[in-house]
């Protein structure tokens, strides 16, 4: 077909490069995200942290003073946390000094331009709220940043304020190096999501990518083609739902085939016949009467049968077209039946046969009684033309709680087992020797059938080789 498989060249819009574009769309937004976080906000994110930590130094010294613990425990937290802590009283006098930072102290003085200003922090401090400040201060000498941070302390026997010193590690270095790093990372990474991706989008649109050809082929009248799914529950469902719409059509097609093939047949025998009767009327019995008559009446036959044929046609396409309009009323199904035997008596003579009636007195049912009277009427005229030779078919009517059960039961030769399933079809027939009856259409069994499925009836056929057949339904 020109249009095979012409979705698989690259296509904007195809499954392929929307998921590829997305995993890596998705992948970058990760990696942006890694960069804002560890790159750019490294800097201020390290800073908050020292902060803290000071912060942290700072309230368990202050605990310790307040609650007249051994200093020896505030120097050791000291030194243990590479910090600088001063303590002084308001008038500005040091009471004690831990120097964990070596020369690089800027609380001792070593190392820094100036002097150290008191003075300075202690005003900071009392002027804040909170009574606590931090600054950062470098050092002229050897260019390192440090945080400077004070707190007031306020006790029983005073006030006393606490300068902390803690060393800033430069992290400018570690952010050149993790940019490098990143950039190494940025490219592994894109290079590994487009080659999952593109495995991704694969496994989604590969299935697709076939289910396609196969719908192809289907559309061109290949009804063997299978439908595969895939890992995916929903691309599964699709190719299930599809195989379940191949195996409908492929029953249609066969029954389209089974339909031209048996209509043909039948539609031509008739006509041969009209045919062959019309000449015969025109080159030999036209001049006699009784020959002529009994030519016409054939033509007449077969005429009728094609009528009867094209009318049940009609009927079934009505149903399946889903046309089919029930008119339901409440009526005695055992008079409805009755009525129908009546009906039949031409053909009862004809065959010598008795109908038995074994029926409750009343069966109101509510249904088509058009529908389920025609129902009524195949399956009987049916059990008459097969009736055995006791000469006799039995019409059962029982009450079934709330339902009712008809079956009509004839003693003829009976219904192989192999053959009960087919019965139903249209045009089936049991013996492949079979003459066409004019009297029938062959598509009796197919439209009783269809007029019980269209009121939800339960029906079926039991039959004994040589003993009984009874067709029955419950409504």
């Amino acid at each position: 077909m020109k249009n095979r498989r012409s979705f698989t060249k690259f296509d904007l819009k195809g499954v392929r490069f929307k998921t590829w574009i997305l995993f890596l769309s998705f992948s970058g937004g990760i990696l942006f995200l890694l960069w804002i976080l560890q790159v750019s906000s490294l800097n201020p994110y390290y800073r908050s942290v020292k902060v803290n930590n000071v912060q942290t130094i700072a309230d368990y010294i202050e605990s310790s003073i307040n609650n007249d613990e051994n200093m020896q425990d505030v120097i050791d937290i000291t030194y243990d946390n590479g910090v600088c802590l001063a303590i002084y009283n308001y008038q500005e006098y040091e009471l004690l000094n831990v120097n964990a930072l070596g020369v690089g102290c800027y609380l001792s003085n070593t190392g820094y331009g100036e002097k150290l200003s008191i003075g300075h922090y202690i005003s900071l401090i009392d002027d804040n709220d909170e009574n606590e400040v931090y600054e950062y201060v470098r050092s002229e000498r050897f260019q390192d940043e440090m945080l400077i941070y004070g707190k007031k302390i306020d006790t029983n026997l005073g006030s006393y304020y606490l300068l902390l010193n803690a060393m800033v590690e430069p992290v400018d270095s570690t952010v050149f190096i993790m940019q490098n790093q990143f950039l190494i990372i940025l490219v592994c990474v894109l290079l590994v999501s487009g080659w999952i991706a593109f495995i991704m989008a694969n496994a989604y649109a590969n299935p697709i990518t076939k289910m396609t050809d196969s719908a192809i082929l289907l559309a061109e009248g290949d009804y063997d083609v299978r439908f595969n799914g895939g890992s995916y529950t929903e691309i599964d469902e699709l190719a299930n739902t599809l195989n379940y719409v191949t195996e409908e059509l492929s029953k249609t097609e066969e029954l389209r085939r089974d339909l031209i093939a048996n209509v043909s047949h039948d539609i031509k025998t008739p006509l041969t016949t009209i045919k062959a009767y019309a000449e015969m009327i025109n080159d030999i019995s036209g001049d006699n009467p009784i020959k002529r008559r009994q030519h016409v009446d054939v033509i007449i036959n077969e005429a009728n049968h094609m009528n009867k044929l094209v009318d049940d046609m009609l009927v079934l396409t009505k149903i399946q077209s889903g046309n089919m309009i029930i008119n339901e009323i409440e009526f005695d199904i055992v008079n409805k039946a009755k009525e129908i035997s009546n009906v039949l008596r031409g053909l009862q003579a004809t065959y010598n046969v008795k109908i038995i009636f074994d029926t409750v007195d009343k069966a109101y049912i509510k249904a088509d009684e058009t529908l389920i009277g025609q129902v009524i009427y195949n399956f009987l005229n049916n059990a008459i033309k097969h009736v055995g030779d006791d000469k006799q078919v039995v019409i059962t009517i029982t009450k079934i709680a709330d339902k009712f059960k008809i079956a009509i039961t004839d003693h003829g030769t009976g219904i192989a087992s192999e053959n009960l399933p087919y019965i139903w079809d249209r045009y089936y027939k049991i013996d492949k020797n079979y003459q066409r009856n004019q009297e029938g259409s062959g598509l009796g069994l197919a439209i009783s059938k269809a007029y019980l499925d269209l009121h939800d009836c339960e029906y079926g056929v039991e039959s004994e080789l040589n003993v009984k057949t009874t067709f029955w339904f419950i409504i």
